[in-house]
C-alpha cells in the first residue's frame, strides 16, 4: 500500500505537520533548509527567465509594487483583440444577414470585459502616477534580486514563504517543492553526518 505524501504549505510557515496529519513524518529543519535552498538554485539554473519573473513578481507584492506598463500594454491589447472580436461579430451579422440584434448578448459580454479592462487600466494609470516612491521600490525590489544572487547559499524564509506554494514531503526522505505558477522540482532530504 502506497503512503500518501503529507503536505506542508509554506504560506503557512510548515505549521500544521502532526496537528492535522498524525501520520506526519518528523523531518529534520536543517536539512529541510537545505534542500528546499537546492531546489531554488535548480530552478534558477534550469529556467532562469521564469526564475527571474517570479522573483520579480512575488517580491514586487511583498514590498507594494502594483502591476506597471507591462501589465497596461497587455491589457490594452486585449481590448484590442476584443474590438477585433466585436468587429468580426458585425461583419458576420452583416453578411449573414441575420442582424446585429441577434449577438445582443455576445456584444454584451465583449462590451463588458472591455470596460473592466479599461477600469483597470485606469487604475494603474492612477496608481503609477499617484506612486512616487515606486522608483526607490524599483530599486529596492533589483537590490533583493542582486543580494539573493550572492547568497545562493543561504535559506532565507522571506523568499522561500514569497515564491514557494508548497513542499510535499514523502515518508522515503523525498521532496515535491512546488513554486508560484506549478513549477515543480524534486529534491531529497539528505541526513546530516
Amino acid at each position: 500500500m502506497e503512503v500518501p505524501p503529507n503536505k506542508y504549505s509554506v504560506s503557512e510557515k510548515f505549521s500544521y505537520g502532526k496537528r492535522y496529519c498524525k501520520t506526519s513524518p518528523t523531518v529534520d529543519e536543517t536539512a529541510l533548509h537545505a534542500a528546499i535552498v537546492r531546489a531554488i538554485n535548480r530552478f534558477n539554473e534550469e529556467d532562469e527567465s521564469t526564475y527571474m519573473a517570479l522573483m520579480r513578481a512575488t517580491i514586487g507584492e511583498a514590498i507594494g509594487l502594483t502591476g506597471g506598463t507591462d501589465e497596461i500594454d497587455l491589457l490594452r491589447r486585449k481590448i484590442d483583440g476584443l474590438n477585433r472580436k466585436m468587429v468580426s461579430l458585425i461583419n458576420e451579422s452583416v453578411e449573414s444577414g441575420e442582424g446585429i440584434e441577434s449577438h445582443e448578448a455576445e456584444f454584451k459580454e465583449l462590451s463588458d470585459t472591455i470596460e473592466l479592462l479599461q477600469g483597470r487600466i485606469q487604475k494603474l494609470e492612477e496608481a503609477l502616477a499617484s506612486d512616487q516612491v515606486n522608483d526607490s521600490r524599483i530599486l529596492q525590489l533589483q537590490q533583493i534580486i542582486a543580494d539573493r544572487a550572492s547568497k545562493k547559499m543561504e535559506y532565507d524564509d522571506t523568499i522561500v514563504h514569497q515564491m514557494i506554494e508548497c513542499v510535499k514531503v514523502y515518508p522515503d526522505g523525498r521532496l515535491d517543492i512546488i513554486f508560484g505558477g506549478g513549477y515543480l522540482i524534486e529534491e531529497r532530504l539528505e541526513k546530516e553526518s
